[in-house]
């Protein structure tokens, strides 16, 4: 597991990372820094409802994946760093999280600090997978002969379907 905004255990990069597919699971984080979770006043029932519980389930479905455990109100990881911190109500379907009406700008830097560096733990994995490229598709063979040793194929007898003349397949 890595350190993600000064706080172990926070983002599990799960598996190899060799593999075509990589699933993310980066709503189902319920837990929060101390300094955050002191300025929220959203109650746990609403924060809960609006996080994605559940979803690292399904990322576990795929070998290779990543589950972050701190809340989307700590920093939503699948928004553009500038829209990542939810700072007022508008920011987050209206929703009065902080105690003071808004995200201080101390606690905003600190969360951006965590969203910065789960993309830097992130990034290069990714680029690796990137730089390795899709997976090569071995070509299937089929038909007549698979199988079977290469100068067998050659020498085998074809057989062949009787052609029926044009004139009586036509006029019958």
């Amino acid at each position: 597991m890595t350190d993600v905004g000064g706080t172990s255990d926070a983002v599990a990069f799960v598996g190899e990372w060799n593999g075509p597919v990589v699933a993310t699971s980066v709503h189902a984080g319920h837990e929060l820094r101390p300094e955050i979770a002191e300025a929220m006043v959203l109650d746990e029932a609403e924060r809960f409802r609006e996080e994605d519980p559940f979803t690292d389930r399904l990322a576990a479905v795929v070998p290779d994946h990543v589950v972050t455990r701190r809340s989307r109100f700590e920093a939503d990881l699948n928004r553009p760093r500038r829209e990542a911190i939810y700072r007022t109500p508008d920011d987050c379907w209206g929703l009065d999280v902080w105690r003071d009406g808004e995200l201080s700008d101390e606690l905003y830097e600190g969360s951006l600090s965590t969203y910065d560096a789960f993309y830097d733990a992130l990034a290069p994995r990714l680029d690796a997978l990137a730089e390795r490229g899709p997976p090569r598709r071995r070509r299937r063979a089929t038909g007549p002969g698979v199988g079977e040793p290469r100068g067998q194929r050659r020498h085998r007898q074809r057989r062949h379907r009787p052609v029926r003349p044009a004139g009586r397949a036509l006029h019958g």
